[in-house]
């Protein structure tokens, strides 16, 4: 048995939970769209009683991240302005810029992080309507909200947020889904669409967690040198670069940047050099053609690649032995399962550095001070 094998054997027998939640992810889609549908469908049926001239979304960390995946789905979907920012920027320099018809959404696994309940007494002082999504009922956040949403994760140990990372994103796309069905502001083919492609992503997502996790064990070994890494996404996938990121930053203290792929060149191209870890998610849609000249060019630039592709991209088989194909999804909805395999590379690159990515350095449960 190799010493890596040695090491993933020695911290698998202490029961870490932050694996065992990654492989939950397919149950807590399913159980997140089944269950929330209705409870949604009764939230916007209320809050277009009133205008809604703006929509922010509000979270911190991973939560933070997954509101920019929503905003890019709202910008598609609604007619009306809106944005994510995080709790801490937005208490300061935007709470008090809002219409009286502003939606403020506001995301958390916990429902107890400092600034984010901080943002939220704020808006409610402002005499706005606040929604929340949040993975425990009995949190601070669920209870002060005017309109508290819940995903269905189930219980969370690992302080690493993997699954509820796609399940409150999956809440977040249905909430985007029916209000926009409500205002009238996308066909309603377009939006059944969605809806049934949601409805059926816990599928993909199976597949994503049964097939991916030997590749990705495989090229965590490649990471145990290494002092950095960068992590390229596009559009709704910038998020889940993100979530990656401090996934490998918190487990295994491996300095990970995430970048925008249309940003790369200017100037984090400059690190790039022979076997420097660079990951590549590529998804289908409208920028695919350009995250793939991206690799190419890491590829000449001799970085160690690992690829995230949308399976009709088999091609991408010639850049890297290091490629991972993924189940086709919407574009919009591919961060519900680009993140599993980001998830598996924090997990396995903890392990193998002899960490318990359950107990990141000076990370606490929840964040308490701003």
């Amino acid at each position: 048995m190799s010493k890596f094998m040695k090491e993933i054997e020695k911290m698998n027998s202490k029961n870490i939970f932050m694996i065992e939640e990654i492989k939950e992810t397919p149950i807590a889609l399913a159980s997140t769209v089944e269950k929330e549908f209705q409870p949604i469908d009764d939230v916007t049926d209320k809050l277009i009683q009133k205008d809604i001239d703006a929509l922010y979304f509000v979270g911190s960390g991973s939560s933070y991240y997954l509101n920019l995946a929503a905003n890019c789905f709202a910008r598609k979907m609604l007619r009306v302005p809106t944005n994510a920012f995080c709790s801490s920027e937005f208490i300061y320099y935007l709470s008090e810029n809002l219409s009286s018809d502003s939606l403020v959404c506001f995301s958390s696994v916990s429902g107890e992080t400092t600034d984010l309940l901080k943002a939220v007494k704020r808006v409610k002082k402002l005499g706005l309507r606040t929604v929340s999504f949040t993975n425990t009922a009995d949190s601070t956040l669920h209870k002060i909200v005017n309109y508290p949403i819940v995903s269905h994760a189930g219980p969370v140990k690992s302080i690493g947020h993997t699954k509820v990372f796609p399940s409150l994103l999956a809440a977040e796309i249905l909430f985007i889904l029916q209000l926009s069905r409500k205002l009238l502001q996308a066909e309603e083919s377009k939006i059944d669409r969605y809806l049934e492609e949601l409805r059926s992503v816990h599928t993909a997502s199976e597949s994503v967690v049964k097939n991916t996790e030997n590749s990705i064990k495989s090229y965590a070994s490649s990471l145990v040198n290494k002092n950095s890494a960068i992590i390229v996404g596009r559009g709704p996938n910038y998020a889940t670069a993100l979530h990656g990121a401090i996934l490998l930053k918190e487990g295994s203290l491996l300095h990970t940047e995430a970048i925008q792929a249309g940003e790369f060149r200017h100037g984090t191209n400059c690190l790039v050099e022979k076997d420097f870890p660079v990951v590549v998610l590529i998804q289908q849609g409208k920028t695919s053609s350009l995250l793939i000249r991206l690799a190419e060019d890491l590829k000449e630039l001799e970085a160690s690649l690992l690829i995230l592709a949308d399976q009709s991209f088999e091609d991408l088989a010639s850049l890297t032995e290091n490629v991972i194909f993924l189940p086709p999804v919407d574009e919009y909805l591919s961060p519900l399962i680009y993140s599993t395999p980001l998830e598996f590379l924090a997990y396995y690159r903890a392990v193998l550095k002899g960490f318990n990515p359950d107990e990141p350095r000076r990370h606490p449960r929840v964040v308490r001070t701003e």
